[in-house]
Order: structure tokens, then sequence, then C-alpha cells
């Protein structure tokens, strides 16, 4: 299986004539070469487009971490193709980890919770791109 989510059923069988068969849900996250930490983020925003204490939406922070032994990690770029946030790659450790700081940008068209991902290129011929899941909520 490629690095990212899923989610599979498996089948049990048992010697019980009473529950023969069972089915399973398997949800996990396979870890490639590159990690994310945390895998997802979110931003709480009011309708003036301040956070719940009515100051600008605080960043967040996501790193970006190589278990390649073999090859060094470049991040080639980060983007929100839905263009709501502002991101800044810097490296912390020479080829193997990354801090992405994210900050919401001016989300007062926004008139409903709105989800997205970040998409991050990398020079990891198996995860070209890795994706941030994003979500910001109104707080009305």
């Amino acid at each position: 299986m490629k690095p990212g989510r899923f989610s599979e059923f498996i089948t049990a069988k048992s010697t019980n004539p009473d529950f023969p068969e069972s089915r399973l849900r398997v949800s996990g996250t396979i870890v490639g070469d590159i990690q994310l930490s945390p895998e997802g983020i979110s931003f709480m925003i009011t309708n003036a487009g301040t956070d719940s204490a009515g100051s600008t939406p605080g960043a967040r922070r996501v790193y970006v971490i190589n278990h390649s032994e073999e090859l060094p990690l470049y991040i080639d770029n980060a983007v929100d193709p839905n263009g709501r946030l502002n991101i800044v790659v810097n490296e912390v450790t020479k080829g193997q980890r990354y801090e992405l700081v994210i900050t919401p940008k001016d989300v007062s068209s926004l008139t409903e919770n709105s989800n997205g991902s970040v998409t991050i290129s990398t020079n990891n011929p198996t995860q070209k791109t890795v994706s941030l899941r994003y979500t910001i909520y109104l707080k009305k």
C-alpha cells in the first residue's frame, strides 16, 4: 500500500457456529518517507475575521519530517489551491525536517465552514506531493 490514509474491511472466520464469519473495518495511516505532524489543522474565526478572543487567528505550525535515510528532503513549495492560507516554509534540520507556519488570509468573505488541503511538493519520488487537511470554522 502507498503512504496515506486507508480504510478497508477484513473478514475473520470463526469456529463458533453462531458467528462463522465477521467483517471488521480497519482504518489507519501508512507513514512513508515523509510524515506530517499534525496531519490536519483548524482555525476558529468570528464574523469579524478574528478568533474567539478578538485577535487575528494565530499561526499553526506543522512539521514535515523525513524518515528516509538515503534521500534528503527538499520542499519545492507549499500552496493552498483555494488561496485561503498564507504559508511560510522554514528548514529546521537540513534535508530532514521543515516547519510550515500557516495563517489564514482575509476570510471575511466566507459564509460557512470551509475545508481544504495544502499541497506540499517534495523531491521524494514516491511522495512527490503530500496533503495537509485544514478546516476554517466560522463562529457566528
